[in-house]
């Protein structure tokens, strides 16, 4: 999977979870911060997180060497998701 198709992935589910929850959200950009710009709380980005394993069908952040709290941006996001599954379809 592309870091575009990731992303586009992302961007999708940031968006019904917005919806859902009544957010109205900027254009998505990757500098964005999930909780300060997208007023994302932390049991959004919760729910961001499990709905993301569903799409992608991981949990990169079962990984130790993986932190959720090192997640910031839109970005940071796509670059852990698109780094995880380069590596779970490597093996």
């Amino acid at each position: 999977m592309t870091n575009s198709n990731v992303k586009n992935s992302i961007e999708q589910v940031i968006k019904e979870i917005a919806m859902q929850n009544n957010v109205n959200l900027p254009v998505l950009e990757d500098h964005l911060a999930i909780v300060d710009d997208l007023g994302f709380t932390s049991l959004r980005v919760a729910e961001l997180i499990a709905n993301l394993e569903d799409v992608f069908g991981i949990d990169p952040f079962q990984d130790e060497n993986v932190s959720i709290t090192n997640i910031r941006t839109l970005k940071d996001l796509c670059e852990i998701y698109t780094t995880y599954l380069e590596k779970t379809t490597a093996k």
